[in-house]
């Protein structure tokens, strides 16, 4: 079998600019082909006989680029001249294209979506919360399958895939529970996204699986957790006895989203300037972290009372007792430590930070909160959102109003 590839330039054709167009040659058993890299150089400076390209000037980063890709697309096709030499069988120009062409999917998603992910994160187009879930993603889908191509990305995996996650343990809690049925919506939406980053952006010839699964990648509304005045006032009775400085923070943390409504995210970004400045503003002034993302940026205000205070400035010095002793207590650190206390002060549910944020909406309703007003604490941008909380105060009344009831019919 006789093969050959080398760079080309189409000389016939110059632009003005005196730039051509660059392509392969591929020779076959004596039929031939051209495949385009979609790449102009100076014809003048395009090696036919080494098979790469001169620079224009000195520390010409394009050039070393493009000369990477001719490099790669070459390698690829003796790939395929080495493979059917050794296999015996017989190698077609049209079987050339063929193979040429699927190539790609013999790359490994796992390394691919593993790049991607870190390249977002460097250069910032994802925050760390978010490459930490993507992380997460990619370590269930390697706990399913080691190796995993492009060519296996098929509906049916997809399908198997969410299945096996269903059939796992919730690794954040002692419950028994299998994963909740949002997270593994999650874990897909992720997979599918990285999918369909290699299709549009890097043109990896696959179809998207999700396409032909009946695979759910958006969450159901989820439940609403949230604790009862009688259930904070525990909590706060437990943080003002002797504990590590790691216990303190934990739970001070968690009183802080009780009391102004605030996502860990952002409760985690407080420093003493900021209260300094809330304090005596008598009102906390931020962007939420979560809009950081957005060229549209929303000031959340919100006026401070003495309890809000009281916790603000002392979880500053806690912070600061911490690092006196070296210790630094990370986010994940705190939800195991609230998860701890909260079971063991008797306090049912999956307790986590998120639950403070329910919390303080659901009670700020019952108080006699405006939901307008809510939606405006919380920087909701749709005031559906903010309804799931008007729904449980619904809901409380409802069961109110039969009692009356009841009590009206001599019952109970």
């Amino acid at each position: 079998m006789k093969t050959a590839i080398g760079l080309r330039c189409k000389s016939d054709y110059t632009k003005k600019n005196g730039y051509c167009a660059l392509y392969l040659r591929v020779v076959v058993n004596g039929q031939s082909c051209k495949l385009p890299l979609k790449v102009d150089w100076p014809a003048e400076l395009v090696n036919e006989k080494d098979n790469e390209l001169k620079p224009r000037r000195r520390g010409d980063q394009e050039c070393a680029d493009y000369n990477l890709l001719v490099r790669n697309e070459i390698s690829k096709a003796n790939q395929i001249f080495v493979e059917h030499r050794l296999s015996g069988e017989v190698l077609t120009i049209d079987k050339f294209l063929s193979l040429f062409k699927e190539f790609e999917k013999r790359k490994s998603f796992l390394e691919y979506m593993t790049k991607k992910m870190n390249d977002r994160y460097r250069r910032k187009k994802i925050s760390e919360g978010t490459w930490k879930s993507h992380r997460n993603c990619l370590i269930w889908l390697k706990n399913y399958k080691s190796e995993l191509s492009f060519a296996e990305l098929t509906p049916k995996f997809i399908e198997n895939f969410e299945y096996y996650l269903s059939r796992q343990a919730n690794r954040r809690n002692s419950t028994g529970r299998g994963l909740d049925p949002n997270t593994i919506a999650n874990v897909m939406k992720y997979i599918k996204a990285y999918i369909n980053i290699a299709i549009n952006k890097d043109r990896i010839p696959i179809i998207n699986p999700f396409h032909a699964s009946d695979v759910k990648t958006s969450q159901n509304t989820p439940e609403v957790e949230y604790l009862n005045p009688e259930d904070v006032r525990l909590i706060m009775g437990h943080y003002v006895t002797e504990l590590p400085v790691g216990d303190k923070i934990s739970i001070v943390r968690f009183l802080i989203a009780c009391i102004l409504g605030l996502r860990i995210s952002d409760i985690l970004k407080i420093s003493e300037q900021n209260v300094e400045e809330w304090k005596k503003a008598r009102r906390l002034a931020f962007h939420p972290k979560k809009q950081m993302k957005t060229k549209k940026l929303k000031t959340i205000y919100l006026p401070l009372e003495e309890m809000a205070i009281f916790y603000l400035e002392d979880y500053m010095l806690l912070l600061r007792k911490a690092r006196l002793e070296g210790k630094r207590i990370s986010e994940a650190y705190s939800r195991k430590t609230l998860r701890k206390v909260t079971q063991k002060l008797g306090i049912l549910g999956d307790i986590n930070y998120h639950t403070g944020r329910h919390t303080f909406a659901t009670n700020y309703l019952r108080a006699g909160g405006k939901l307008t007003n809510l939606q405006q604490i919380l920087g909701h941008s749709n005031i559906n959102t903010t309804m799931i909380y008007a729904h449980i105060v619904d809901a409380d009344k409802e069961e109110e109003l039969g009692r009356l009831a009841s009590f009206y019919m001599g019952v109970g």
